[in-house]
């Protein structure tokens, strides 16, 4: 049977969407996180925050196992739970998992297709069952890009804007139905525009999903995080409310960070 099917139905009463605990990884030699406990409440958008190098992305892939894709990276100790259940466990594939937990990189990744395809594929993977372009429609329009693209379905996505671009990758991920969005700092690449655009989306977003979103930027995490998680070497030193732990900083390192002592 396939192993997708025999996972068990999560167990949607914890309040806490994602957790890791004690989670030890490492990869190209070097341990990037160290004994990580950390938990990311259900409708709620947490910011993973701390230096370059800190673990930061490192962490976010743990949550949907898409670590394991970098060559000699892999999870060495600990528990991420989705839900209450070991995504690591046995009987649990990778695939399910990242049904479940979608993620949004860094830099917009539309692929080599007509932005109809480029919004179905990996709902067409998983099986869908709808009508294409009505599941299509409604994560378009729910990313704000319908409007703009409904009359060129057919045409390529590498004809769209940066902003539009990456709103177009948020519709992919939507469209397979996952209840986790990762964010990987979505909006590095892009313009103050479409940065306004795709945070006043983030916030949007957390009536129906738990958002967990890196950024390097403090005025972001600020402006569209409920929560807040700051890293250094690995470790998770400070986690709490946006304005616990960034409005007034009770950690030394994270008041540093903040007031640009570091950066």
């Amino acid at each position: 049977m396939n192993a997708v099917l025999e996972v068990p139905p999560p167990a949607r009463e914890a309040c806490f969407a994602i957790e890791a605990r004690g989670v030890t990884a490492a990869y190209a030699g070097a341990t990037r996180l160290k004994g990580v406990d950390v938990t990311f409440p259900r409708n709620r958008v947490s910011a993973i925050l701390g230096p370059s190098g800190c673990g930061k992305s490192t962490l976010l892939r743990t949550l949907n196992r898409t670590l394991e894709l970098v060559p000699g990276a892999h999870v060495q100790a600990g528990a991420v739970l989705f839900d209450g259940l070991d995504i690591y466990g046995p009987g649990v594939s990778a695939s399910w998992v990242r049904t479940h937990v979608g993620m949004v990189q860094q830099k917009p990744t539309p692929f080599q297709m007509s932005i109809l395809d480029n919004v179905l594929f990996g709902a067409r993977y998983h099986g869908l069952q709808r009508d294409p372009v009505e599941h299509a429609r409604e994560y378009l329009e729910r990313v704000g890009l319908w409007t703009e693209v409904k009359d060129r379905l057919k045409s390529s996505a590498l004809s769209l804007s940066g902003g539009q671009q990456q709103r177009l990758c948020m519709a992919r991920t939507l469209a397979v139905r996952p209840s986790v969005v990762l964010m990987d700092e979505p909006c590095s690449a892009l313009d103050p525009r479409s940065t306004s655009v795709i945070e006043g989306l983030v916030k949007e977003l957390a009536a129906d999903y738990t958002i967990v979103i890196v950024t390097h930027n403090i005025a972001q995490a600020l402006r569209v995080a409920h929560e807040a998680v700051f890293m250094v070497d690995g470790e998770v030193i400070d986690t709490g409310s946006r304005d616990e732990v960034l409005g007034d900083p009770r950690h030394p390192v994270v008041r540093d960070f903040v007031t640009g002592v570091v950066g």
